[in-house]
């Protein structure tokens, strides 16, 4: 009699969780999900995702339920699963390779390769700004590139900023400047030394200085500045029609917290509409019930972001996308991978204690969703990594899909 094996194929995601069973064709976006009622059925398939990288067992199909029948037919359809009659093949594992997990970057000893993995710095400026909203100076920066107002006296050291980054070798393709820039002394010295990479900037739109882009030149730089509710919608159409007579490049990004604010932001009556906008939700510590709204995702969430690739979902499982490759220095000259993780330490100390000791035992570069509970969900790694929001509203699932 010819021996026959069943097999996922290689590009084929494959979750067994609590009896829910998910099957992802990475290349054509099609998937599978489903509750296994079947005991036979459940039975089969936890046999044959136990190697979950081969993914292949003996088959014969005479001997299977006419429920599994029914489900490896389906998988054909979808091109998921097949049958290899003859000898057992040789499969390609699910599996692709990420140079930049926790256990490469460990293995090595070169700073050199770790800091090659920085390519965004975040330059956050001193000194308070015309920001009224107090939760919003002091928490805005855990969420998004928001002036923060940690110390009215302090200002980053831009000598000692520049010192430190140039020990090392850093392939930045964007620097991004926080704050009052409109009033910080030493503007020049640090945009003239990053000349030749891609700067933006990120202020409170009250702060906004006329006699600032009177008196820079701007290559290779872009402004957004941010708004909250309520906002003076005289001195933002003030504000546009100057940058937009001066031909810079700007965008205005609106923040919300409620219903009323988007109600607010709709009724806005803003000269020359022809720039880029952006809505951004702010977590005040109160508006948990509009997050759950607007900003909390669902299994349609998922998918509607077009077809995940297994690079993709490896990514997922290894680092987090949105954290890696990012320093951020504040104005107490400290550095962070992220300003809602403990500090890496200061600009002057040496980048081997910063970067080999510090960074590589902080969590923030590697923060996946591995913890409950993600851990006990279908969609673990298909999800979009975990964000700024989870860290500020401490919770690992900002979703409708799975409750404890």
């Amino acid at each position: 009699m010819n021996k026959s094996f069943l097999y996922i194929e290689p590009y084929v995601y494959s979750v067994l969780k609590n009896k829910q069973i998910l099957l992802y064709n990475t290349l054509s976006g099609d998937k599978i999900i489903e509750t296994i009622k079947d005991k036979n059925l459940l039975l089969f398939l936890s046999k044959l995702l136990k190697n979950n990288k081969l993914r292949i067992i003996k088959f014969e199909e005479n001997k299977n339920s006419l429920e599994i029948r029914k489900f490896i037919d389906k998988c054909k359809q979808l091109f998921m699963l097949d049958v290899h009659f003859g000898e057992k093949p040789f499969l390609i594992p699910f599996e692709t390779k990420v140079m930049y997990d926790k256990k490469y970057l460990k293995s090595i000893d070169s700073i050199n390769k770790i800091s090659s993995q920085i390519n965004q710095i975040n330059i956050v400026l001193g000194k308070s700004t015309f920001c009224k909203n107090e939760i919003l100076n002091s928490n805005g920066i855990r969420q998004f590139l928001f002036p923060y107002d940690c110390d009215k006296k302090k200002d980053i050291d831009a000598i000692k900023l520049i010192n430190a980054i140039s020990k090392i070798k850093f392939p930045l393709k964007t620097i991004n400047i926080i704050g009052d820039y409109f009033r910080y002394s030493d503007y020049k010295i640090i945009t003239e030394h990053f000349s030749s990479i891609f700067i933006s900037h990120y202020a409170y739109y009250l702060d906004f200085e006329e006699s600032f882009f009177e008196n820079n030149t701007f290559e290779n730089n872009n402004f957004t500045f941010w708004i909250d509710f309520p906002c003076d919608e005289i001195n933002i159409n003030k504000m546009i029609s100057f940058l937009k007579k001066k031909n810079i490049d700007f965008s205005l990004s609106f923040l919300v917290t409620s219903d009323k604010d988007v109600s607010e932001l709709e009724t806005l009556k803003l000269i020359n509409a022809n720039f880029n906008k952006n809505i951004i939700p702010f977590y005040n510590k109160h508006n948990i019930d509009f997050f759950k709204e607007n900003v909390f995702i669902d299994d349609k969430d998922i998918f509607e972001q077009g077809v995940i690739s297994n690079k993709q979902i490896f990514s997922n499982m290894q680092s987090n996308k949105l954290f890696f490759g990012k320093l951020y220095f504040l104005p107490d000259n400290k550095i962070y991978a992220n300003p809602n993780f403990v500090s890496l330490g200061n600009l002057e100390n040496d980048w081997t204690d910063i970067l080999q000791k510090n960074l590589l035992n902080n969590p923030c570069w590697f923060k996946t969703r591995k913890m409950k509970p993600c851990a006990n969900c279908i969609y673990q790694y298909l999800c979009p990594p975990i964000s700024n929001y989870n860290l500020v509203i401490e919770k690992g699932n900002l979703c409708t899909l799975y409750h404890l």
